[in-house]
């Protein structure tokens, strides 16, 4: 019995050894092919990042390469289109002065209008001629003064005396006895500074003249003008 006992024990021991045995080539091969399969996995990443990293590298060469080339096309166009400009605006001012040069020579300053002749009336020479000679040589001076003063001014005769009309009537002529009356019809406007002027009417004022001595020749000048511009 105790034979067998022991039999039985030494059995379980050599069955517990190769147990143990077989456990641990069980856990070494499962160590090895854990260590061997994270191996892998490290050299599949390191391979990934290295592909992705050439190709970035290539791409940003091909782009500065074509930027480089176009600003300069670009350069050239702008440089040519100022030169064409400036010539344009040089040649124009040319040709203008040449223009505005030429009428100056041509134009002539006009010569200024003759002076208006005189508007003589033969009835006046008949009326003159039937008149005494003091009268007569009165009547003709103031005649005379009248056609150097104002020679645009008309003679005749009306309401039977010789008169002198502008716009309007100026002056007149008339016989009284022994001496000639000269008046103006818009005598009371004239200046009259010595006072020669006879007549309190409205507008009419006269002097009395007995000889042409008795003439004012440059006051009988001064009130013709002044006349001749108020009618």
């Amino acid at each position: 019995m105790a034979t067998k006992k022991k039999t039985k024990k030494t059995a379980k021991k050599a069955t517990q050894k190769k147990a143990k045995k077989t456990a641990k080539k069980k856990v070494v091969k499962k160590k090895v092919v854990k260590k061997a399969k994270p191996a892998k996995k490290k050299a599949a990443k390191k391979a990934k990042p290295a592909k992705k990293k050439a190709a970035k590298k290539t791409k940003p060469a091909k782009k500065k390469v074509v930027k480089k080339t176009k600003p300069a096309k670009k350069k050239v166009v702008k440089k040519a289109k100022p030169t064409k400009k400036k010539a344009v605006k040089k040649a124009k001012p040319v040709k203008k002065k040449a223009a505005k040069a030429a009428p100056k020579k041509v134009a002539a300053p006009k010569p200024p209008p003759p002076p208006p002749k005189p508007k003589i009336d033969p009835a006046i020479d008949d009326f003159i001629g039937s008149l005494a000679d003091s009268q007569a040589r009165v009547v003709a001076a103031l005649r005379e003064i009248i056609r150097q003063v104002v020679p645009s001014a008309e003679e005749s005769i009306k309401w039977g005396h010789p008169c002198w009309t502008g716009k309007s009537d100026m002056c007149y002529v008339m016989m009284n006895g022994q001496h000639v009356t000269f008046g103006f019809f818009e005598g009371a406007r004239l200046n009259d500074p010595k006072g020669l002027f006879v007549g309190s009417g409205r507008a009419h004022r006269h002097i009395k003249l007995r000889s042409a001595d008795d003439i004012p020749i440059s006051q009988v000048k001064a009130w013709a003008r002044e006349s001749a511009r108020l009618v």
